[in-house]
């Protein structure tokens, strides 16, 4: 058995360096994933500083933006206001102001008149002159020429 001795060692040697290198490629193994864990952790830890970082930018330009928007619809509404009070303003100075009458038509009989009509309108009365016989004809006349929610109000005539 002598001869066997010196095998059982060498196959006890190659078992040996078998486990060894079996132990020493699980080690190497367990450290390479231990270190994607520590990038991929690393990476995480980075995106979330990044995501931090940019949802707070964005928090302030939300912020920033609806104080802009704020002064905005205060700036609008100021404008409306402005362009209401101007507008009643026009109205009133145009209804006070001298009046111009639009000719409905222009024919003239022997027996017409010029008949100076008005459609009373909140911002301003439109006025017609009509050439008719008489007041009548005139309003008729009118009132078949313009759809008015009013009857028209008789200013007077011209000869």
């Amino acid at each position: 058995m002598s001869t066997g001795a010196p095998l059982a060692l060498l196959l006890e040697m190659v078992i040996s360096l078998a486990c060894l290198s079996w132990i020493t490629a699980s080690i190497l193994r367990a450290g390479k994933r231990m270190a994607a864990v520590q990038r991929r952790r690393y990476q995480l830890n980075r995106g979330r500083k990044e995501l931090a970082q940019t949802s707070e930018v964005l928090r302030r330009d939300i912020y920033r933006q609806e104080i802009e928007l704020r002064q905005t619809e205060e700036a609008i509404s100021v404008r409306q206001a402005e362009a209401a009070d101007l507008q009643s303003r026009l109205n009133d100075l145009r209804r006070q102001g001298p009046r111009e009458y639009t000719l409905l038509n222009e024919r003239f009989g022997d027996r017409d008149q010029l008949w100076l009509l008005t459609i009373p309108k909140p911002e301003r009365p439109e006025c017609w002159a009509v050439a008719a016989s008489d007041s009548g004809t005139a309003m008729a006349l009118l009132s078949g020429h313009v759809a008015a929610v009013e009857r028209p109000v008789l200013d007077g005539q011209l000869n």
